[in-house]
């Protein structure tokens, strides 16, 4: 997905997700960091995943799954 510039599309489709969903610039920039932020991280996952056995990239999967549920729970309740 790298090479094929699927990164950079978000900037195309900003707008039409702005008036579909009725998000204003800051929710947009908000969910575009997030985007980074999670390519980011499934490269460094994907690095360790190539010199740790498979485990290692499981558990920290589980891991940060954990923390996001975590933190929509204590967010909704």
């Amino acid at each position: 997905m790298s090479v094929s510039g699927a990164s950079c599309m978000f900037g195309l489709h900003s707008n039409d997700i702005k008036s579909s969903l009725g998000y204003d610039q800051t929710a947009l920039n908000l969910i575009s960091f997030f985007k980074n932020l999670g390519g980011n991280v499934g490269v460094l996952i994907g690095l360790t995943y190539e010199d740790a056995p498979p485990w290692t990239a499981i558990l920290s999967g589980s891991i940060m799954n954990f923390f996001w549920l975590f933190n929509y729970l204590v967010e909704c309740f």
